[in-house]
């Protein structure tokens, strides 16, 4: 016992390393209660016909993107595997490269930008962006992130709100987001919107999940792993709850470790204490 509350910080600081480490070279599928709002958004996505149109609302940025964009990265796969078209768009200045980072790959695998998948950039203004944009997407976005017409390309065709496309996802890490397509598109238009969220963010857009508002709600990382679990396809989300729940686990370890030595110790030096004074 005396070891082990006198064991060297540098051992403990190498058994995290490893455990954190080893789940995300190799996930090891750590068994994950699926919850609804990710069952939903997975039958919502998977039940949207081949050759139909999706809108994705890019609505975080460089800081809160390691716990909200796997689960774009996830979406995207699924969607894209299905022979989905999927057109984003952002109202955040940090936005359009994000985007970019979604495609690349996509367009490296064969897609076809303008067909299969636009980036229709960063639209300022908000919530009245937002606003406009829902009831006129053309003439609001105006053109691609590139400066391309969007008159001329196919997967735009014919579209003239955002009740064109079969659904709406806002990825949302901070405002403008949920709320406010919620007011001012899902409300007056009726679409059907879903959500992925930060973590910080679950109570704060939870009410509108259960009210129906709604169509399916995924929380964080932990989204993001439960989604690809869904699909069969373990990744970088499942990696990191694996990598996660090992670094929780050897934290309450060391704790409850650390505890029993310390009050067998404490308990020792007191009966070696008395002894001495008899």
């Amino acid at each position: 016992m005396d070891k082990l509350v006198n064991l060297d910080r540098r051992i403990i600081y190498f058994v995290m390393l490893v455990l954190v480490s080893l789940p995300l070279l190799s996930p090891l599928g750590i068994p994950l209660l699926i919850t609804q709002g990710t069952r939903d958004m997975y039958e919502q996505l998977d039940a949207v016909p081949a050759g139909s149109r999706v809108l994705f609302s890019i609505n975080y940025d460089p800081t809160s993107a390691p716990d909200i964009a796997p689960q774009a990265v996830v979406m995207l796969d699924h969607l894209m595997s299905n022979n989905v078209n999927v057109a984003l768009v952002c109202f955040s200045a940090a936005g359009p490269n994000l985007i970019e980072g979604l495609m690349a790959p996509h367009l490296a695998a064969g897609k076809v930008y303008g067909e299969d998948l636009v980036n229709l950039g960063f639209i300022a203004g908000g919530e009245t962006a937002i606003r406009n944009f829902g009831r006129d997407v053309i003439g609001t976005a105006k053109a691609d992130y590139h400066g391309n017409d969007l008159k001329s390309m196919p997967i735009l065709d014919g579209v003239t709100d955002v009740r064109d496309f079969e659904l709406v996802v806002v990825f949302h890490g901070y405002n403008p987001g949920v709320q406010e397509w919620i007011r001012q598109v899902q409300g007056p238009l009726g679409i059907r919107l879903l959500a992925g969220v930060v973590s910080v963010s679950v109570p704060e857009v939870m009410p509108f999940y259960t009210s129906g508002q709604l169509a399916g709600l995924t929380q964080g990382l932990r989204g993001a792993a439960e989604y690809e679990l869904l699909m069969d396809k373990p990744g970088t989300a499942v990696a990191k709850m694996d990598a996660q729940s090992l670094g929780h686990l050897a934290i309450i370890f060391f704790i409850v470790i650390g505890n029993i030595g310390y009050f067998s110790t404490k308990g020792k030096s007191k009966a070696n204490k008395e002894g001495g004074e008899n």
